[in-house]
């Protein structure tokens, strides 16, 4: 941000996507706010393909929170190996603001912990579609 502002390129911090990564093990992840309107928790021994990864997180502690005002993600945590790495998407997603309706339809490239990212989109969809109801 500084070396682009001395530059003549001006940008603005946007402070709301600010990843935190506790390098421990089970890694602990974070990024925006913790608290919402709507929260999904998957935990990771819940998500099926991640036994095609190693079959230890069938037994590991760990899990995957999402965070929504409704109509985005506004924040997610994670605890479980690499847990930095798979809360990428996330972190862009708070960023970008993107809407849940659009991450729901993105399609997981790597079938293990991003699926624990979809199945949590599909339960704070299911939480939204029974608020409409």
């Amino acid at each position: 941000m500084v070396a682009s502002n001395i530059l003549g390129r001006p940008r603005e911090a946007h402070y709301e996507a600010v990843p935190r990564v506790i390098f421990c093990d089970p890694q602990a992840a974070a990024v925006g706010d913790a608290d919402g309107a709507y929260t999904a928790t998957v935990p990771l021994a819940g998500v099926p393909r991640t036994s095609t990864y190693t079959r230890a997180y069938d037994t590991r502690p760990g899990f995957l929170t999402l965070v929504s005002d409704g109509e985005r993600l506004i924040g997610g945590y994670a605890l479980g190996p690499e847990a930095g790495e798979w809360l990428q998407q996330v972190t862009a997603a708070v960023r970008a603001r993107i809407p849940l309706s659009v991450l729901i339809d993105v399609i997981q490239p790597f079938p293990t912990f991003s699926e624990a990212i979809f199945q949590g989109l599909r339960d704070l969809e299911a939480q939204l579609d029974g608020r409409r109801s």
